[in-house]
């Protein structure tokens, strides 16, 4: 799902990265599972040479495209950075690429040629704001509009009150900002296979159900490490009815989002499964689904207030993170 401002979605996302990468020491092959990094020939080759953390470019491809190379949002963003055809164009012309500019729009779903011009449009505003978050914020709400909010104070130059930023309010129930395209597994799935779905299908969790698609669990990417590698489980051989958390924060489809948003806050979880009358998972709504629906600056301060209280230190016993 492409959305128009992610910076809480990139934030976190680079916040898992770091903190698994940098503190973890788990199997490789497990971590790559969970965690893709697809295109790095080309992802490693620009990030060295536009000197961008690496790690910064797969999290902004996740959060922007999930990977995929036709992704296009509903403004024309395009590709595995999700970069509008004039700002690609600016871009290329700051690279002196000899490309002409008719030949642009054609080549923006081309991956090396994408994360080329996103790579440097990354450089380009790290340098310019001199702070990650803020260089985000521009990425994706565009360094007009970014420029306004520090010139107004609605952002400060060090991104302190990131969570101001304005959101559109564009939904107001749980069915309709969504995500449908749910994975689920069955208790007796191993772990590994378990892995291989968040893998090819980019997704950080997955629902539990039992025979007849009833919700009796969900197992994160953060259980896999904590609850099998960092045990010395076999992934082979270990299923999800061992590892699975068995009490599971939902809510309803036709739930209004801010009960949602609520549940997230009181119970510091990103992301809840979303049930039908029969206790079958129908979807799932994350804190990227709901940057994207709320809006205005009350709704804004929601979203921040969420993300506050999410990242809390204290005992997790629903939705394990």
């Amino acid at each position: 799902m492409i959305k128009s401002k992610k910076l809480i979605v990139a934030s976190i996302i680079i916040l898992i990265l770091f903190l698994l990468f940098g503190v973890f020491h788990v199997h490789e092959k497990i971590l790559k599972m969970i965690y893709p990094k697809e295109y790095s020939e080309f992802v490693e080759k620009y990030s060295t040479e536009y000197n961008v953390n690496s790690n910064l470019v797969y999290a902004v491809i996740k959060a922007e495209s999930n990977f995929d190379i036709n992704a296009k949002s509903n403004k024309g963003a395009r590709g595995l950075m999700q970069l509008m055809e004039e700002t690609a164009k600016d871009i290329n012309k700051k690279l002196e690429n000899t490309i002409n500019e008719r030949e642009i729009s054609s080549k923006l779903n081309e991956p090396e040629y994408n994360i080329n011009l996103g790579t440097k449009y990354l450089s380009i505003l790290i340098e310019k704001y001199g702070n990650i978050e803020i260089a985000l914020t521009a990425y994706n709400a565009g360094i007009g509009t970014v420029d306004n909010w520090l010139e107004n104070g609605t952002l400060s130059s060090d991104g302190s009150n990131i969570e101001k930023i304005p959101y559109k309010e564009t939904n107001n129930y749980v069915k309709d900002c969504m995500c449908t395209n749910v994975y689920c597994a069955t208790p007796n799935t191993t772990v590994n296979n378990i892995a291989r779905i968040m893998n090819d299908k980019h997704v950080g969790c997955v629902p539990i159900c039992s025979n007849n698609k009833e919700l009796c669990g969900i197992i994160t990417d953060r259980d896999i490490i904590l609850r099998t590698v960092a045990c010395n489980k076999d992934v082979n051989t270990t299923q999800a009815s061992e590892i699975m958390t068995t009490e599971v924060w939902t809510c309803t489809e036709n739930e209004d989002v801010a009960n949602a948003q609520n549940t997230m806050a009181n119970n510091q979880v990103r992301r809840l499964p979303v049930c039908n009358e029969n206790n079958e998972v129908v979807g799932m709504i994350t804190l990227g689904n709901l940057a994207q629906s709320w809006s205005g600056n009350n709704n804004a301060s929601k979203i921040g207030k969420t993300f506050e209280e999410i990242c809390k230190c204290g005992n997790q016993t629903k939705n394990a993170e």
